[in-house]
């Protein structure tokens, strides 16, 4: 999904980085990308959380972010454990808001995990969590301690709610095609079902005696895959290999079984943003500064087809930036904080009249402060204009000193007293060339357009 903005402000937004306010300056394009059908401005980026995020990513459905931070608190403690606080932050790329769904003190630096949903916008996180204390209780009961919980974002309602506690060494793994995840302890043994509505499906046990490792889905994200490694507990298999073997929950039925061949790994799935119009490119760079030097990696934005090299800086040094879902906005991370800079697309014709209209009037104020400073030269130089084979630009300088103001300037008078021309209305100083035409000049100061025939 692209985002598209009406006509008038299509028209605004493709002018506005032209900077026609400023008539002596050229059309600045550096933030507008151009592909086969549209034009895309590449606006400033906004924050989404900020220092020592540890994580970010988008939503399925491309509106939200949701990112987890752990930083040491401040100022620090002098002596004793140092306290760590983690918390989730939800962005709302419609709303423009931060919501801090979470936070919690902690003795270390684990930061929590989250993974969001196939779809619905909903995310489970793992986390820890400590009960609200009921009123007047003085000592928390052993179930209000703070505890690792599996918690739920309800992004559409800027919500989190925390669902069961699980033991500290518990794993998540969210199904890439259905809507629901499994949580799981080595030392528990056991695999829970959890649905995008916060549901647990009855627990389902380890069969005793295995080992569960290399967690997977398969391609069609219903069965979750395991791998057993089973040593032989005999005195004579000495030096024999492990004995593998899958196990896949298949988890609309909570049934676990002992698969009859080896599955292999599904590859990760590619962001479908990436593959369209834009990509996203990092590059590597080192900066000096006498002797001393320093890597950084920017982060680009390009055109993905073939063609002309058309690039737009996003960072300066990114640690790693993502396309979103719907293709209007990037989502990076740099210097500890997650930033978003939202694409505006518009029909490229329309940009393109839009810039070539914003170029004639570019054109047409620097002609008139051409025609301003000839004025003025001639009232220094006995009411003289230079002619057409004099160095006319550096006459004028000292009245016009703007080097974009002569970009495409061409000076035609052949040279006189001002008092000499019958008719300064319609006698031509010069003209400046421009999209489709030229802002030509004439002797008393006015400045029209006109189209190439």
């Amino acid at each position: 999904m692209i985002r598209r903005l009406p006509l008038c402000l299509c028209l605004a937004a493709a002018v506005l980085p032209l900077r026609v306010a400023s008539a002596a300056t050229s059309p600045d394009l550096s933030r507008m990308l151009l592909t086969d059908k549209h034009a895309i401005l590449v606006a400033p980026a906004e924050t989404v959380a900020g220092w020592n995020v540890n994580r970010a990513a988008w939503a399925p459905s491309g509106q939200y972010v949701l990112a987890s931070r752990v930083y040491l608190k401040l100022p620090p403690i002098p002596t004793g454990t140092p306290d760590f606080q983690q918390s989730l932050v939800l962005w709302d790329m419609e709303q423009r808001k931060a919501t801090e769904l979470w936070k919690v003190v902690v003795g270390n630096d684990q930061a929590p995990h989250f993974d969001w949903l196939a779809a619905g916008d909903v995310a489970f996180a793992l986390a820890k969590y400590r009960p609200t204390r009921p009123a007047g209780q003085a000592v928390p009961p052993q179930e209000e301690m703070l505890r690792h919980w599996v918690l739920r974002v309800d992004a559409r309602r800027g919500a989190m709610k925390p669902l069961f506690s699980v033991p500290e060494q518990s794993e998540l793994l969210v199904s890439p095609r259905e809507p629901l995840a499994v949580v799981f302890s080595q030392n528990e043994r056991l695999l829970r079902i959890v649905r995008s509505d916060g549901t647990l499906l009855r627990p389902v046990s380890f069969p005793i005696g295995v080992d569960l490792g290399l967690p997977r889905w398969s391609s069609d994200g219903a069965r979750f895959l395991m791998t057993s490694y089973v040593v032989p507990d005999s005195k004579n298999a000495v030096g024999a290999a492990a004995e593998a073997a899958d196990y896949a929950l298949d988890v609309r039925t909570a049934q676990l079984v002992k698969q009859a061949t080896r599955e292999k790994f599904r590859e990760p799935e590619a962001n479908s943003a990436a593959t369209g119009e834009l990509r996203l490119r990092q590059t590597k760079s080192v900066v000096q500064v006498g002797n001393s030097h320093q890597t950084i990696s920017p982060l680009w934005l390009e055109v993905a087809q073939k063609g002309p090299e058309s690039s737009v800086l996003i960072s300066a040094d990114a640690e790693w930036g993502e396309l979103s879902p719907r293709g209007d906005a990037v989502l990076f991370l740099a210097n500890g904080a997650a930033s978003v800079t939202s694409l505006v697309t518009l029909p490229k014709e329309l940009f393109i009249q839009a810039r070539q209209k914003a170029l004639q009037m570019v054109a047409l104020s620097n002609g008139r402060q051409l025609g301003l400073a000839a004025i003025i030269y001639a009232q220094k130089h006995e009411d003289s204009l230079p002619s057409a084979d004099q160095p006319v630009a550096g006459l004028l300088r000292e009245y016009a000193n703007a080097d974009s103001l002569y970009e495409g300037f061409v000076y035609t008078f052949p040279g006189g007293k001002l008092t000499d021309v019958a008719e300064p209305s319609k006698t031509m100083l010069g003209y400046i060339l421009g999209p489709g035409g030229r802002a030509e000049i004439f002797v008393d100061g006015h400045v029209t357009w006109k189209k190439d025939e």
